[in-house]
């Protein structure tokens, strides 16, 4: 089982861009982790951006062997994150983790209040 993530790292770091007359990031300050869930060996890997490329990328640089033996995802409720799993590992659980559940029920009942 294992864990897909994204976390943003450090300040943006902005630029004045002249020719389109507004403010834009130097760098993409987002990174997709990935975590053992089940063998105890932590973080797998930390690649940059939050992107399908970054995911599948890295998804491909792993075995076929090791990706046949991932039977479980748990990602937060990202569209990204759930078609790269149901494109490169259509046989592994899709779960969403407790956090970002707990998370949005809470937004929604701070905005009925």
């Amino acid at each position: 089982m294992i864990g897909i993530d994204e976390v943003r790292r450090g300040k943006p770091h902005w630029v004045w861009d002249r020719q389109a007359v507004s403010w834009t990031t130097t760098a993409d300050r987002w990174h997709v982790g990935f975590v053992d869930l089940s063998g105890g060996q932590g973080l797998l890997s930390q690649v940059g951006g939050r992107t399908t490329a970054a995911v599948t990328g890295w998804l491909a640089t792993r075995s076929p062997a090791c990706r046949e033996q991932i039977r479980g995802v748990a990602i937060d409720m990202c569209t990204v994150f759930k078609a790269v799993i149901r494109q490169v590992l259509p046989h592994a659980l899709l779960v969403v983790d407790h956090f970002h559940v707990v998370q949005l029920a809470n937004r929604a009942v701070t905005e009925v209040r």
